[in-house]
């Protein structure tokens, strides 16, 4: 039997151990060389499934080989706030500035659910909270019309000189000369 065998709604047993978080069951599939871009009947993958459920495990296996499906699987995991998730796929190359068709990005989507701490780590890993959805509203315009006041006023807020400044770049020696970075 094939290691990619499909069952009830086309699903394999990797995506099937991804949703269910058995992520060494997850790690020996991949080992046996299960495949991470099948897709089941519902259009998700085996990273999918996992951001869905929130399993970091099964997530830090399968981002390596899973780096086309990162962003779909940030922007779930954010809608979920599976706040772990978003940042392992933000580290493994998931984009913060994916989109969906109506051009939500994963902070809009966490501001909009009330996800604090999904908020604070896209924020951290450089998420653009003036980025426009097709209705023109930033991330803190949605969490406020989805009644989310104080995260709404955390992204509305002047973020300070602070966030727009480089950081000052070391001096590098060449030679017998300093050489301003």
């Amino acid at each position: 039997m094939s290691v990619d065998a499909r069952g009830a709604g086309e699903r394999t047993a990797l995506m099937a151990a991804a949703e269910q978080d058995e992520w060494e069951v997850v790690r020996e599939l991949l080992k046996l060389g299960a495949k991470t871009e099948l897709v089941d009947a519902g259009g998700y993958r085996a990273v999918t499934l996992a951001a869905d459920v929130g399993s970091a495990e099964a997530i830090e296996a399968l981002a390596a080989s899973s780096r086309p499906f990162l962003d779909d699987a940030l922007l779930l995991a954010s809608l979920r706030g599976h706040s772990k998730c978003v940042a392992l796929l933000a580290d493994y190359g998931g984009s913060v500035y994916a989109r969906m068709d109506d051009g939500m990005t994963p902070l809009m989507l966490a501001a909009r659910e009330g996800h604090v701490e999904t908020v604070e780590v896209l924020l951290e890993r450089g998420a653009n909270r003036y980025a426009l959805d097709v209705e023109d509203r930033t991330a803190g315009q949605i969490a406020m019309e989805a009644g989310h006041g104080p995260l709404a006023a955390r992204l509305n807020a002047d973020p300070g000189a602070e966030a727009f400044s480089l950081p000052e770049l070391p001096e590098l020696v060449e030679g017998d000369e300093a050489v301003a970075g």
